[in-house]
């Protein structure tokens, strides 16, 4: 009788690993035969030895996954309350995106939002001193005012003193408490304190103080000694005061703020949200003086296109200006090229006034304002109008908000941003067609932290 030990596998058959990726184990049948086709016990073979049934096996790395994070969105405001957001996503090791599950089980997935970090905010709460309490016995209660201010290490302030800001800047910051239980003498008590009315303050701008009169007064009314009085906190009798930042606004709060005399038209240098800009003030001996900032001319101007192509839908020179174009010699009404030496601002409003000419040279056809482009060029995509604002050196940026709309036939527009939005380019044209800020919002300004004008810059 012989005996054969076989495994129930074809013959050159490949055995299915036990995992698809990474190391596993093959596994096989072995059985003991006697002859070719009549199982036998496994007693009957241990004379013989017995083959493996299960080897190692390696197969293709296996995908390992984990998350990743895209940068989070920009806090446009950081002095208010705001979210930013970020994509979180689970890739595998070769880049690939997967289901989120996949990720599961190892490092916890990132957070997606988070509040916009105030720290970044300029400004800051900046609390007053504590009042007298609001009872002259027993228990009441002390207030406080609370100025938002530039932070200290910021201060631009030619006396030294934080510029005061509107209160709004400061509504995303936490807010320290304004008010305060306060215990008086008992009002059976034998002497009170008695406090006179606040002298004015010692400035007309600025930081300063004022006093009044604090006394020890028994149950008549006399006066007594400040010892009898000392079983209760004295009251303060200086305390700072602050009624108006020095600096002014804009140019009209320049002249306000000395009626006797009449300041020439030049530059001056004003606060505009708490920090120091170099402005221009015109007609400044009329009632209302005009608030300009200095800007390059080359580097600021509007132009509506004034040439049209013979074959309105093409584009020749990939888009790029090429004045020997085959286009009609007409020049559109609309059409100008105008430069601006000075831009008037509103600094209560933050907004350009893109319509004010009075320091804009037009080099050719009508006065364009700031800001707008256009031109009767091409019906395709191919703008030829351009405009430029360049505020880099002013202290100033336009708004993150700030959007072109575009109205006309067949338009098209490229706005480029620049320099922490100190620099803008426009390329808009269409057929006809331009770009123009915002009519509801308009050309708003902010205050560029990147910048910090010099005084006296500009």
């Amino acid at each position: 009788m012989s005996i054969v030990i076989t495994n129930e596998s074809k013959p050159f058959e490949i055995l299915q690993c036990s995992v698809t990726c990474g190391r596993g184990v093959r596994t096989r049948a072995v059985t003991c035969h006697r002859g070719r086709r009549h199982k036998a016990s496994d007693s009957e073979c241990a004379a013989v030895p017995k083959p493996q049934e299960t080897a190692k096996c390696q197969m293709m790395t296996c995908p390992a996954y984990h998350w990743t994070v895209g940068p989070w969105s920009k806090c446009s405001e950081v002095c208010q309350q705001g979210r930013q957001v970020r994509r979180v996503s689970c890739v595998s090791n070769l880049n690939q995106r997967a289901a989120p599950r996949m990720c599961e089980g190892g490092e916890p997935q990132p957070p997606t939002s988070r509040d916009c970090i105030s720290a970044m905010c300029p400004y800051q709460w900046v609390p007053g001193p504590w009042s007298t309490c609001s009872k002259s016995c027993g228990k009441g209660y002390r207030y406080r005012r609370l100025d938002c201010r530039v932070k200290k290490s910021l201060n631009q302030s030619s006396d030294g003193a934080q510029p005061h800001v509107p209160a709004r800047m400061c509504h995303a910051l936490p807010r320290p408490a304004v008010s305060k239980e306060c215990a008086m003498s008992d009002c059976n008590a034998d002497y009170h304190w008695s406090v006179g009315p606040w002298t004015p303050c010692s400035t007309t701008c600025g930081t300063g103080f004022r006093k009044r009169r604090v006394r020890c007064l028994n149950r008549a009314g006399d006066r007594a000694s400040k010892h009898d009085c000392n079983v209760t906190e004295r009251p303060h009798r200086r305390q700072s005061c602050f009624l108006r930042n020095c600096l002014p606004g804009d140019c009209a709060e320049l002249v306000a703020s000395d009626p006797t005399s009449t300041p020439a038209d030049g530059i001056y240098t004003v606060l505009v949200a708490g920090f120091q800009v170099s402005v221009y003030c015109h007609l400044m001996n009329e009632t209302h003086p005009k608030t300009f900032i200095n800007v390059e001319k080359t580097r600021n101007f509007a132009e509506i296109y004034g040439k049209r192509l013979l074959y309105p839908f093409t584009c020749p020179h990939n888009g790029e200006r090429n004045d020997s174009c085959e286009c009609s010699p007409d020049i559109s009404p609309t059409a100008g090229l105008t430069r601006f030496e000075k831009v008037r601002v509103d600094f209560h409003n933050m907004k350009i006034n893109i319509n004010d000419m009075t320091f804009a040279t037009t080099e050719y056809g009508v006065d364009v304002p700031y800001g707008v482009a256009g031109d009767c060029y091409s019906a395709v995509d191919c703008p030829q109008g351009r405009f430029s604002i360049d505020l880099r050196g002013t202290g100033l940026r336009i708004a993150d908000q700030v959007r072109w709309t575009d109205r006309g036939h067949r338009t098209s527009s490229r706005i480029e941003r620049a320099a922490n939005n100190a620099l803008v380019l426009g390329r808009c044209g269409g057929y006809c067609g331009e770009c123009n800020p915002d009519k509801w919002r308009g050309l708003v300004l902010e205050v560029d932290q990147k910048q910090r004008p010099s005084v006296g810059a500009g």
